[in-house]
């Protein structure tokens, strides 16, 4: 593991990924890649383990057994200090925004869009909820369990809050943590504005010819994961629907 990054996610972790790939440093592990992947058994597992040294062990295999030379982003980012120990010589990013109301309101209309009230989901009905368990290939059960297991670390043992000053407030804890935990001269506190230098100068490599990245932001989110997912899940559900239909038309008439 050659970066760790515990950035939360609305902090361009996605650019940041992308850079890390382009400069050699990668792949690197994001959400994107759970979700690809169906990993989030695995990460909650690892949120559910009380014993570090046992987290330690199942992360350390996950990644020893993987082609991932860094992580960037929820889940890995919540688990920060253990990879630090598995990987001491690794560098750690912190990826910010320009101020914790903007990150705030940025994840309360993506990320946290359901648990603020911003946003209805289907896939998060309870008696929908309860039947993706049984729907493979879905994962929407599998992951939707992973952040209700992982999220709360975030909030370092508070309560977890959603509105605008809670998320600005739980932003500005996780900042302050992050920067108490790590020695100043393996962290960086990066915003994506600032481009290739200062990721490049604490990374020690040349400067890209290309423009720095930009992806993800929260129309892209919203238009293509959202809804993607969201539309993904209706149909599933529908066609188990129609399925248990059949099933007991068959079965009585």
């Amino acid at each position: 593991m050659k970066v760790i990054g515990c950035g939360f996610g609305r902090t361009g972790t996605l650019s940041l990924k992308t850079a890390l790939d382009d400069l050699g440093f990668g792949p690197t592990y994001h959400m994107f890649e759970n979700i690809k992947n169906n990993d989030s058994n695995f990460w909650t597992k690892v949120g559910l383990e009380k014993d570090p040294k046992r987290r330690q062990q199942f992360l350390k295999k996950f990644f020893d057994e993987s082609t991932y030379q860094s992580t960037v982003d929820f889940p890995g980012n919540v688990f920060f200090q253990d990879l630090m120990e598995i990987y001491p010589d690794a560098k750690v990013i912190l990826s910010v925004r320009d101020s914790p109301e903007i990150w705030a309101k940025s994840a309360q209309a993506t990320i946290f869009g359901y648990e603020s009230g911003s946003r209805w989901s289907f896939e998060r009905l309870p008696v929908v909820k309860e039947l993706l368990r049984f729907i493979p290939g879905i994962g929407s059960y599998q992951l939707t369990k992973m952040i209700e297991t992982n999220v709360p670390r975030m909030y370092l043992g508070k309560e977890p809050d959603y509105s605008v000053a809670g998320l600005a407030d739980t932003y500005s804890s996780w900042s302050e943590f992050c920067e108490a935990e790590i020695s100043e001269e393996k962290l960086l506190i990066f915003n994506v504005k600032e481009g290739w230098k200062p990721l490049c100068q604490f990374l020690q490599v040349p400067f890209p010819d290309e423009i720095f990245p930009r992806a993800n932001d929260r129309k892209t989110f919203n238009n293509l994961h959202i809804v993607k997912q969201e539309g993904r899940v209706i149909i599933a559900v529908f066609v188990l629907y129609f399925f248990l239909l059949f099933a007991v038309f068959e079965l009585f008439f």
